[in-house]
């Protein structure tokens, strides 16, 4: 499928699902809404299953402005049968329950992107299909389209549109699909990579978030209101540095590219490249200003420890390559919250059983 043909014209190619009802999916909605499009909501959240829900409005501000409303499906069979793309917006902990619903309804004229992708999200859904003889283009993005903050009631802060997000797609062989559906949709703004295993290292939020928590841990336990460029000090940047160090060597030993914590935030904030405590007060001198996490109980722990910290880890032993800083952060937040957050990845637990090799998970991949 070329991108002229997805992005012109009606019918099923320009209809657009996702998977969620929280600030990203909100904020992915609404820029497809700007884009002439009109995406339909589902979340498996049963909250959101009550009989006479079928819409949600939502504002925004920012890089997106304005009111917006969003038609809901009842369940997820719905959405299927709308739509050609899905996209998966939801915090990784959703991320099975939401592929086991939408599985038995996906047919090869179906797409599904993944933003952003973890846990070997896209090895599972692969196989998860191929068991009903369903083969379509699983795509994988490195990071969601927007960073987006709710301010109150249905009112939300659109701070960044990405420049460049790394995609990839399975079955490999489909690569140029993948890419062209993304772009078709949200823009040229897309950077493939060899693969999902890449694509399963470059997810830097993870690595940065463990340094920023568990330097700032007090201030989000007791609800203080702090400022997240200015608290990314010096320190907090060489522990990141460390972090990605470490993501790096393993992409090496994987054999794939990507990009480092530097360029990352070079291309999200628009700063030119540097240890990130200089690129956050670069942010800063602009007059943007952003507050960090106001309790400790936020998905930056809850969400990244178990679903980003904790495959990597996995995936670090399959490759025979210590993480030393990612094991010792994982086991400091399970140690601080009282509880096993490599534990609580019901995705991991499940690719680990149908793959519990490298080669295998290779396999998975391709």
């Amino acid at each position: 499928m070329s991108v002229m043909s997805a992005g012109q014209g009606g019918g099923a190619a320009t209809r657009v699902s996702i998977v969620g009802l929280g600030p990203i999916a909100l904020s992915t909605a609404a820029y497809l809404v700007d884009q002439g499009r009109q995406p339909l909501l589902w979340s498996p959240k049963e909250r959101w299953h009550a009989p006479g829900i079928r819409g949600y409005a939502a504002s925004f501000e920012g890089r997106i402005t304005g009111p917006r409303q969003f038609p809901l499906a009842g369940q997820a069979a719905d959405l299927a049968a709308w739509a050609e793309t899905i996209v998966i917006c939801l915090p990784g902990k959703w991320h099975k329950q939401a592929m086991d619903a939408l599985a038995p309804h996906l047919t090869p004229r179906h797409r599904v992107i993944i933003s952003s992708h973890c846990s070997f999200g896209a090895q599972y859904l692969r196989r998860s299909l191929a068991s009903a003889g369903v083969e379509i283009p699983i795509i994988a993005w490195s990071t969601t389209l927007a960073t987006c903050n709710p301010l109150g009631d249905r009112h939300f802060k659109v701070m960044t549109l990405r420049r460049v997000i790394d995609v990839a797609t399975t079955p490999r062989r489909l690569s140029d699909e993948g890419l062209a559906v993304s772009i078709a949709l949200f823009g040229p703004r897309f950077q493939p990579r060899d693969g999902v295993m890449a694509i399963a290292v470059s997810n830097v939020n993870p690595q940065n978030h463990l340094a920023i928590c568990l330097c700032n841990l007090t201030r989000m336990e007791q609800g203080e209101v702090w400022n997240f460029n200015l608290n990314i000090t010096e320190t907090v940047s060489r522990l990141i540095d460390a972090l990605d160090a470490e993501r790096i060597g393993l992409a090496s030993d994987l054999g794939v590219a990507v990009r480092t914590v530097r360029e990352h935030w070079h291309y999200t904030h628009d700063v030119p490249v540097l240890p990130i405590h200089e690129a956050t007060r670069a942010i800063e001198a602009r007059g943007i200003s952003f507050f960090g996490q106001r309790t400790h109980m936020t998905p930056w722990v809850l969400e990244d420890a178990p679903y980003g910290l904790a495959p990597l880890v996995a995936l670090g032993e399959m490759a025979g390559r210590d993480m030393p800083l990612h094991r010792a952060g994982l086991a400091l937040l399970s140690a601080l919250y009282g509880r096993d957050f490599a534990a609580e990845n019901d995705l991991l637990a499940e690719v680990r059983l149908s793959a519990p090799d490298l080669t295998t998970l290779r396999a998975l991949s391709e």
